[in-house]
This record gives C-alpha cells, structure tokens and sequence, in this order.
C-alpha cells in the first residue's frame, strides 16, 4: 500500500528522514504527575510510535513558565528537572523509529490564578470568558521573560533528546492573545499594526532557533482564525 497511499511514503524534514506522514498531533490526557511526564505517559505515547506513526508530539500542551497555570495534569517545561523524564519519554518513541516532538506554550489569560498563586498574563486587560477572571497586563520586562522561556524550554527538550518542537498560536494561548486585536490593545510596540501584535511570535521563534540550532524542528501552528475562549 504504501506505493499508492501518500500518507505512507517517507518524508524528509530538515535532517531527518520521516518514515511516513502519520502524525499524532499534541493533546492534553492529563496523565501528567507533579507537572512531570511519568510512566503512565509514557506508555501512552510509546504505543503510538510501537503502532506505526510516523511522528509522536505531545503534551498539549507542557508550559514554558510559572505563570501559565497547569490545572490539569500537563508538563511543567520551567526548569532542567524535566529532562530526565524527557530523555525517557524521548527513548521509548525512538525505540520503535517514530520522530518525539513537543509543544511549547504559555496559556497567557486562560486558567486560573488562584490555582498558580501568581496572576494571568496577558497583553491588555481583556477579560477571558470561559474562566472569567481579568489578566495582568504585561510589561516589556515580562514579554522578554516569556520570550527567554520559550527558548530555555526548547533547549530543555533538546537536551532530553527531543527532535524538535511545536508552539502553538491558536486556543486563546499568549501568542494568539497578542496577534488578535480582540485582545490586543495595546499603544506600544507589541499592539496596534498587524506587524507589532506579530512582534512576540517572530521573537520566539528568532529566539528558540537561535537557542537550538539550525538542525532541532521548529513547527507553528496557527488556526487561521481567532479563537477567543
């Protein structure tokens, strides 16, 4: 079959060589334990790359700093302690030929602070529907923070043996905060023009693939509309 099916053909993506076009895209099972993929997680992926796939990412999604509350059994990505467990989690999906791949993220206003003990951060004080609480707004000190974050929490990855990473700009996440002008009102340099609430994305990424190198797997994903919970 996999002469005539396209889904099953390899794929060559940077310096690697997918074995087909089967990918098991980042989603949130919350198996994670004291913000840490345990073995329960792992198992779950492992069967994905032991049954065929052609790329395992996940974690939907593990956070890149303190301030994006993981009320939900996700993977804390804030410090080295994690990468043991991602040298694990990285092991077990090679074994079977699969590529390991996470997503990186910051949930900006969605969640709750009375969980993290620290407020929500957001770019304007745009109140989030869903969980109805009111966000911090962010300083230029603190967008710098997140920004070194999505870079130390990709490099963690690296270092647990990871291919490569994916940071989501969609589901009411930080990135997508600041791109929409739903919940972008910004005067300064990050709101405003098209070009100034893209100013956060395109650092992360300059940032993030200046931290890795040019051979780690950088992916975005973006819905192509905006999604305000």
């Amino acid at each position: 079959m996999d002469q005539y099916d396209p889904l099953l053909k390899p794929l060559k993506l940077k310096g690697f060589t997918l074995r087909n076009r089967i990918l098991s895209t980042s989603h949130a099972p919350s198996y994670g334990q004291d913000g840490k993929p345990q073995t329960r997680y792992q198992l779950y992926h492992e069967e994905k790359a032991k049954g065929g796939c052609g790329v395992v990412m996940m974690f939907g999604s593990s956070s890149i700093h303190p301030t994006s509350v993981n009320d939900w059994g996700e993977v804390n990505n804030w410090d080295d302690s994690i990468i043991p467990q991602f040298r694990q989690m990285s092991d077990a999906i090679h074994r079977h030929g699969a590529l390991c791949l996470s997503q990186i993220s910051h949930r900006g206003r969605r969640g709750h602070s009375w969980y993290s003990g620290v407020p929500l951060w957001a770019p304007s004080d745009t109140r989030e529907e869903r969980h109805r609480e009111w966000p911090h707004v962010m300083t230029n000190r603190e967008i710098r923070e997140v920004i070194d974050a999505w870079a130390a929490a990709a490099v963690r990855l690296q270092k647990g043996g990871y291919d490569g990473c994916d940071i989501p700009t969609y589901g009411g996440h930080l990135l997508e905060n600041f791109l929409s002008p739903l919940t972008n009102k910004r005067t300064d340099e990050s709101g405003g023009s098209l070009e100034n609430r893209a100013r956060l994305t395109c650092e992360v990424l300059r940032a993030v693939r200046d931290a890795v190198g040019p051979d780690f797997i950088i992916g975005i994903r973006h819905s192509g509309d905006h999604y305000v919970p």
